[in-house]
């Protein structure tokens, strides 16, 4: 359990036997894979359940071709 840097009434859970042990005491079931919980401890009015997708990597090579004045101004044209 670790106490949050943004609000004192956070507590974040990480890895899947704490998120686990918590929602089996709270509501009597395992949770689905999450990587990070975020509780509020004060009230718990509120749980965030966050979770990590892996889908590939970005390299500087991928990024050779680009012109970046011009994805600039897409950018900013939509």
């Amino acid at each position: 359990m670790y106490r949050s840097l943004f609000l004192e009434s956070e507590i974040y859970l990480k890895g899947q036997k704490n998120i686990d042990e918590y929602t089996l005491l709270l509501f009597n079931n395992k949770n689905s894979v999450n990587d990070m919980l975020i509780v509020d401890d004060s009230s718990y009015d509120y749980s965030i359940y966050i979770d990590y997708v892996d889908d590939g990597y970005v390299s500087l090579d991928d990024w050779q071709d680009v012109n970046p004045k011009k994805l600039l101004e897409q950018m900013m044209s939509t």
